[in-house]
């Protein structure tokens, strides 16, 4: 097909859906009562409906009723009177519930259709303001600046002051901030998830014992169930750390245990030695077991030793990727 050829196919396209309407840059449909004139809208009439019957209406009540507007925010039009729970009498009311305001050609055809026009559109931008988060303003001629009368509405200019502009600002920086805080905390879960995969000690029973088990293979011989989910959750805590202290051997109150730092991992009352000594037994189970805890591996899985001599080299590219991060 020729360029000409496809430029007059193309424009024999039916047209897509207009945009929704914009009042100070924020879209919005209208839908007004069959007694409303189209042409005092300040944009086109998306619908024509009938609200509820009365002289006047509650507007605060009456959105409570109406449920979330899809698309763009509606803007409801009346010649009828509102009223609020709060207010005797008001121009327009905002629910960001229902996404939609209510605004009321009651009083505004004072100067004239043009004038009229002009009025409803600073009425409903105004609540359009309050569905998309801005809050009163003191600023003289803000279309944020709450109006009391006609004159009020004249005066108003339909854009946001510059002082508005900066304080919806803050609440976009806020969100950002809050987003970037998920993702951290997100962040440090995934990697305490990660580290939580590192439970290699485990325990079973053995016909009338319990043994304590790494890789399928028996390492102690405990007393109870209870000591030794107790020993396997405590060499699991170790096993997962970066920088895990030494095990030792402690008798500083004249019980014999094993120990890491400061904390007892397994009291050796709780272990069957065989009829070995305990601390004889103890002693070698450690030699045994430490390098495994601090190397992350056995000798036949790899390589511990250079896990534990380039240790310091990972945390200094965890510390760094963890300031980059922060």
């Amino acid at each position: 097909m020729s360029a000409p050829a496809t430029a007059a196919a193309k424009s024999s396209l039916p047209p897509g859906p207009a945009p929704p309407p914009a009042l100070a840059g924020l879209p919005c449909r209208f839908i007004a009562e069959p007694d409303v004139d189209p042409g005092l809208l300040p944009g086109p009439c998306d619908a024509v409906r009938e609200f509820t019957p009365g002289a006047d209406l509650a507007a605060d009540a009456w959105l409570a009723g109406c449920g979330p507007q899809p698309g763009a925010p509606v803007v409801f039009v009346t010649r009828r009177a509102l009223r609020t729970a709060r207010c005797a009498s008001v121009f327009g009311f905002a629910s960001r519930r229902a996404r939609a305001a209510v605004v009321s050609l009651a009083g505004l055809e004072s100067g004239g259709g043009a004038q009229a026009r002009r009025r409803l559109a600073a009425i409903a931008s105004h609540e359009l303001g309050h569905l998309a988060g801005y809050r009163h303003c003191r600023t003289p001629g803000c279309l944020m600046r709450p109006a009391e009368s006609v004159e009020d509405l004249d005066s108003r200019r339909l854009e946001f002051c510059p002082a508005c502009r900066r304080r919806r600002r803050w609440p976009l920086a806020a969100l950002l901030l809050a987003l970037c805080l998920a993702a951290s905390l997100s962040l440090d879960a995934a990697i305490e998830r990660i580290r939580n995969r590192t439970q290699v000690f485990s325990w079973r029973l053995s016909g009338t014992d319990t043994v304590l088990v790494l890789d399928g293979e028996p390492l102690l011989r405990l007393r109870n169930p209870a000591q030794a989910q107790a020993a396997a959750e405590a060499l699991n805590s170790l096993y997962a750390s970066m920088t895990p202290p030494p095990l030792r051997l402690d008798s500083s109150d004249g019980e014999l245990r094993i120990a890491a730092g400061g904390q007892p991992v397994i009291p050796m009352n709780w272990v069957e030695t065989g009829g070995v000594p305990p601390e004889a037994f103890a002693r070698r189970w450690i030699e045994r077991l430490d390098p495994l805890i601090q190397g992350k591996g056995t000798a036949q899985q790899g390589c511990p030793s250079c896990h534990v001599n380039r240790r310091g080299e990972v945390l200094d590219a965890m510390a760094r990727r963890s300031r980059w991060w922060r």
